[in-house]
């Protein structure tokens, strides 16, 4: 492992002088040649920078070092400049009527447009596309276009507990700005589907297959195993509490969660009466879901069940169910900002992968300095400031975004590991001096 490595070279360091010629850091090449520098107006790009923010706009004047285009926030046509440092890649295109300046902002909001509605893809993993990040960016950008709602369109196999928990969290907050409802009309299993039947609004279409949330994690072999039962317990517990709270069975989470769960219902009813197991006497209740399986929904079941508020056949058909008062306004084009969050996401992600690749790199060279002897003191105080510069760099970035610092954990990269490997360095660096 990376840090087990690393800490194996600063202990040998103490004891063997040694050396390498340190890499100089990788930073963003703008493509420009002197005859470059002052380009057409026409030109539209796309500035991409490292810290994951992006630019769209017309571009002024490109040189090695720097970059300037035209662009508009909020409404304010504005110029910038940015270092080569900065920039993490660039998107070029014709600034034609087919492709316009702002394609993320087409839609803005003006102070006098108000209601209507935004629709997001929300396609992927919990925890990998579908983020924190990922919702409450889409939330904040809907509720700035002063949007009467928010609808995601969720499609996920599910995804990881961990990122759940703090999506639930920020969702909770953001509700109190906007309204948010999570349609579904293909499948929505496991994480993905506790987020939904804790959500304020959820529909379903008649493509919907919903349920099976069992807790599983890795195992030694790359595969998975299902966790204890008495965690699995307490996670059961959690998203009941939560599901009831909106007003929903949390039986159904018990059966979506644990194998022990017993569900009988009696159909004569709208939504299904629900019974922990088979009631005596004269009742017609039919299992549901047996002790020994895990829930899973049709449309039809999830809306009788009252997992879902209701059925809709298509989006159209659901927006015309909201009574809003701007029912033709799409406030923001959500397929636009789902597709550049995600690829933001996607990115930085990359950047973080380059900044680890970075630290192997050095560590390599490090013991391969030290089994030659062609390693000097001097340079290898350098390189392991390098590195220490560049663990304090991955340690903001994991407290600043949540997909970044999930990513890190996934990968055995915590807070602790970094800053007991940020102490090693320290103490070897002292004793170099």
């Amino acid at each position: 492992m990376l840090f087990r490595s690393l800490l194996c070279a600063v202990i040998s360091v103490v004891l063997v002088s040694a050396s390498f010629a340190a890499p100089q850091p990788k930073q963003a090449s703008i493509e420009a040649s002197a005859d470059q520098a002052t380009v057409s107006a026409l030109n539209g790009v796309t500035v991409f920078l490292r810290d994951g923010r992006e630019f769209t706009g017309r571009l002024l004047e490109e040189t090695p070092h720097k970059i300037t285009i035209e662009t508009t926030i909020s409404g304010i046509t504005v110029e910038m400049t940015f270092g080569a440092n900065e920039v993490q890649s660039i998107e070029r295109y014709e600034d034609t009527p087919e492709r316009p300046r702002q394609p993320e902002r087409e839609q803005e909001a003006s102070e006098e447009a108000e209601g209507g509605w935004v629709r997001v893809p929300a396609h992927g993993t919990i925890g990998v596309e579908l983020t924190k990040n990922f919702f409450e960016t889409c939330v904040e950008k809907a509720s700035n276009a002063n949007a009467e709602v928010i609808i995601f369109e969720l499609k996920s196999p599910g995804g990881y507990l961990y990122s759940l928990d703090e999506i639930y969290e920020g969702l909770q907050k953001a509700g109190e700005d906007i309204r948010i409802i999570f349609y579904v009309d293909d499948e929505c299993f496991s994480a993905a589907a506790l987020l939904c039947i804790t959500s304020d609004a959820f529909f379903v279409g008649p493509n919907a297959s919903f349920g099976s949330a069992v807790v599983i994690q890795d195992n030694d072999k790359g595969g998975v195993d299902a966790v204890n039962a008495k965690y699995a317990s307490a996670q059961a517990s959690i998203w009941r509490t939560r599901a009831e709270r909106r007003g929903r069975p949390g039986l159904l989470v018990n059966a979506m969660m644990l194998v022990d769960t017993e569900i009988w219902a009696d159909k004569s009813q709208s939504p299904w009466r629900l019974f922990t197991s088979r009631p005596g006497g004269d009742s017609r209740a039919e299992l549901v879901v047996g002790d020994r399986a895990i829930l899973s929904m049709t449309a039809n079941e999830a809306v009788s069940l009252g997992a879902a508020d209701d059925a809709r056949d298509n989006f159209d058909h659901l927006l015309r169910e909201l009574d809003l008062e701007n029912p033709e306004r799409e406030a923001v084009s959500g397929e636009s900002q789902a597709r550049t969050i995600i690829r933001t996401q996607q990115r930085r992600i990359n950047d973080l992968d380059g900044r680890i690749e970075f630290i192997n790199e050095v560590i390599d060279r490090i013991n391969e300095g030290i089994e030659d002897e062609s390693i000097t003191v001097d340079s290898f105080r350098r390189d392991l400031i390098r590195v220490r510069s560049t663990l304090d760099r991955v340690r903001r970035e994991m407290e600043q975004t949540d997909y970044v610092r999930f990513h890190c954990l996934l990968n055995g990269l915590t807070y602790e590991v970094i800053d007991e490997y940020k102490q090693s360095i320290d103490e070897a660096l002292r004793m170099l001096r």
